[in-house]
């Protein structure tokens, strides 16, 4: 599971909390290999799965075919984090990213399934905290929309 310190946590009550950091930041995460070591579920806009991926190294083998040597931007905001029974938190963070394989010469143009992209969604994550930190325990990723080039 990924860690945070328990100093990025800052509770506001006794229900609601803020993380100062976002919980995957694909272009940072897969060169540190601080990936969760729980489930990382992507859904397509219909609800579908469409990638199911266990542990940091099948997490950043399965990021890594889908970006290539692409350009990516990837945002988190507007995130709600809720603090459950001891030791838990759910949060949900708002996302986008893009992605732009034009210039990617690793993949032959006709196996890839598109040039650019472009993804609205949110991040559904469940956190336990150790005895010093916040870990990923599962992450869900959900598009409310995803234009493809």
């Amino acid at each position: 599971m990924r860690s945070f310190p328990s100093s990025v946590l800052n509770v506001r009550s006794s229900h609601k909390a803020t993380f100062n950091v976002c919980p995957i930041n694909l272009a940072v995460r897969l060169r540190l290999g601080r990936l969760p070591h729980g489930p990382f579920t992507a859904l397509n806009v219909a609800g579908d799965e469409t990638a199911v991926m266990n542990g940091p190294e099948e997490i950043a083998a399965g990021m890594a075919a889908g970006i290539g040597d692409g350009v990516v931007i990837h945002h988190l905001f507007l995130h709600e984090v809720e603090i459950g029974p001891p030791r838990t938190a759910h949060a949900v963070w708002s996302m986008e990213d893009w992605i732009d394989r034009t210039e990617d010469r690793t993949v032959d143009p006709a196996d890839m399934p598109f040039r650019t992209m472009r993804g609205y969604g949110h991040y559904h994550v469940n956190y336990v905290k150790t005895d010093r930190y916040w870990r990923i325990a599962r992450l869900t990723l959900s598009r409310v929309r995803l234009d493809l080039t």
